[in-house]
């Protein structure tokens, strides 16, 4: 499965700042994949670009 299939919709009040807001949204990502019994991100060890591994 190719994780660019799957999506995730996020509505964002306009009273909080988009960093906060995006940060909030990403970390909600991970989540959601780290705890679903299906592979959604096709990866369940996630490196970053200074190669740690998370999750």
């Amino acid at each position: 499965m190719n994780y660019e299939d799957r999506k995730i919709v996020a509505i964002l009040s306009t009273s909080v700042e988009p960093s906060i807001a995006l940060n909030v949204i990403g970390h909600l990502a991970i989540s959601i994949e780290k705890y679903s019994d299906k592979d959604i991100m096709s990866k369940k060890i996630i490196k970053d670009k200074s190669g740690i591994e998370h999750l």
